[in-house]
């Protein structure tokens, strides 16, 4: 009898950097093509802590705002303080202990 090897299946991994803020949303393009879309400071902080991730080792990232609207709830532990580009002052890093455990009660 041949043995078969198998080989694991691929991991996915997933980062995902959290914010909240005031946005700006609107349709852009012409008319036979038109996409939505969201702008601001809000966006660019998330889109940064999402970038982040993979150099923390986190899935998930949440950006100073979006923490104080979940800091009663959930346990958060700081992560690092960073001075984004473009900023002067360093907001905090925050992340949930455990991703898989961040919305549970």
């Amino acid at each position: 009898m041949s043995k078969v090897q198998v080989s694991p299946a691929p991991v996915a991994a997933l980062g995902c950097g959290l914010n909240f803020g005031e946005v700006v949303f609107g349709n852009i393009g012409s008319a036979e093509k038109m996409e939505s879309t969201v702008i601001g400071d809000t966006i660019n902080v998330a889109a940064r802590l999402e970038g982040m991730t993979k150099d923390y080792g986190r899935d998930l990232l949440l950006g100073e705002a979006a923490a104080d609207l979940v800091r009663d709830r959930y346990r958060l532990q700081l992560v690092d303080r960073i001075i984004l580009k473009g900023k002067k002052t360093a907001p905090e890093g925050l992340r949930c202990r455990r991703a898989s455990r961040c919305f549970d009660r």
